[in-house]
């Protein structure tokens, strides 16, 4: 799940010609950071992960050390997320350009518009909120009814198509959030949505183990892609191609062919999704 803000970053180098050694006072102030993950106060939280970013790769020892042992299922959580964001930049570290605050609950999903000038933001304090990227300022916002678990902006980025806990891909305009159309058909939350590049076409999958393509303009149900014995966590279409992606907490990742709905292939993933 995504922080109660988002952040833009853009990258600075790590140093990697010389071993990065912490001193003794720094070695205590991570130590004090590590166990600040675990505070009741989200600010603390919020705070001490701040910190640990801005550290950069002095911290690595002692985050991969909390998130195998700590006892507080809190801050192994938060030392994993530190480890990824820290450890996939390779040798380069993100540096925050700006924090986009509002929600006042977690985050599901974020979304940028075509020309990455405006982005949207869902979570589950059951709004979707519209912001400028340049400013951080909130452009607009509109309350749901349930919490928003995916979505995406059309390539026009005046429309915006919707996952929720209501079962029902939604197709709205932005920023005011007038709902255009509704997909109907998943008897369960949807947890994943997606479009076509032209933006004619929709996808949606989730808890009720389908993934679903929809024709924008009418709201018509294409076709299912049905196979998957567990929730459908993410569905793409590939650019380019007449392929659709999926993947399951059933451990697969299957391929479509998306105008027939047929199976192309499936691979066992060697975990579980989260």
């Amino acid at each position: 799940m995504l922080r109660r803000t988002f952040l833009a970053a853009l990258p600075n180098l790590f140093c990697m010609t010389t071993a990065v050694l912490a001193s003794e006072p720094v070695q205590a102030d991570i130590k004090r950071l590590v166990e600040q993950l675990g505070s009741k106060t989200f600010r603390e939280r919020e705070a001490a992960a701040k910190a640990l970013q801005k550290m950069g790769p002095a911290v690595l020892p002692a985050l991969r050390n909390a998130a195998r042992r700590h006892p507080d299922a809190e801050v192994r959580r938060r030392t994993t997320g530190l480890l990824k964001f820290l450890e996939n930049q390779g040798s380069e570290a993100t540096g925050f350009v700006r924090e986009f605050i509002g929600h006042d609950k977690d985050l599901w999903s974020v979304a940028f518009s075509p020309d990455g000038q405006r982005a949207l933001s869902s979570g589950n304090d059951e709004t979707v909120r519209f912001w400028d990227v340049q400013s951080g300022r909130e452009l607009g916002r509109f309350r749901y009814g349930s919490a928003v678990l995916s979505l995406v902006c059309f390539p026009t980025g005046t429309h915006a198509l919707l996952g929720a806990r209501d079962n029902a891909p939604r197709y709205i305009e932005l920023p005011s959030g007038k709902e255009v159309r509704q997909f109907t058909g998943h008897v369960n939350r949807v947890l994943t949505v997606d479009l076509s590049a032209d933006g004619r076409q929709a996808l949606s999958a989730g808890m009720d183990r389908t993934a679903r393509v929809w024709e924008v303009a009418s709201g018509k149900e294409r076709l299912w892609f049905r196979g998957h014995t567990g929730p459908v966590e993410a569905a793409r279409f590939v650019p380019g191609t007449r392929t659709a992606l999926s993947v399951g907490m059933d451990r697969t990742i299957r391929w479509w062919e998306r105008t027939t709905g047929k199976e192309e292939r499936r691979q066992l993933a060697t975990r579980s999704f989260p």
